[in-house]
């Protein structure tokens, strides 16, 4: 019977549990436990409550979290290729095209228009009460 103790039995169970559909009786019967034991509750309890076994666990569903985001790079890649693919249908490359942009900030507007000069203007009494108001929003926030 395996023991585990066993950093390889620890891992098989773990593998086998992450990749099976998180069925624990196949996960051990897969570890070469009896069909018997490893259908019992108490089996359960005492191989997924051991803590090398939950570490090993969270380990590997980390893993498979980590693989199936895609990454900004990967979405960027995702929608260049769409975009320059002649057999895709127009609307689609439209779209990739526009997402590529939102992605690249090519449609942000500057807000700062001529502004500058009107608060160069304040007085130095104006200023400090512009800094006390924006402090309060702040907190306010």
């Amino acid at each position: 019977m395996p023991s585990i103790l066993n950093p390889e039995t620890v891992d098989l169970i773990a593998d086998n549990y992450c990749t099976n559909g998180f069925n624990k009786t196949k996960a051990m019967v897969d570890a070469d436990y009896s069909p018997k034991y490893a259908d019992t509750g108490h089996a359960h309890r005492i191989v997924f409550g051991n803590i090398r076994v939950k570490e090993v666990i969270a380990k590997k569903l980390a893993d498979i979290k980590v693989e199936s985001v895609a990454t900004r790079q990967k979405r960027q890649e995702f929608w260049t290729k769409t975009m320059k693919d002649d057999k895709s249908n127009m609307s689609d490359r439209l779209r990739a095209s526009e997402l590529l942009g939102k992605s690249e900030a090519d449609f942000t507007e500057n807000i700062n228009t001529g502004d500058l000069e009107r608060l160069k203007k304040l007085s130095e009494q104006q200023a400090l009460e512009a800094k006390r108001l924006a402090v309060i929003r702040l907190k306010e926030a």
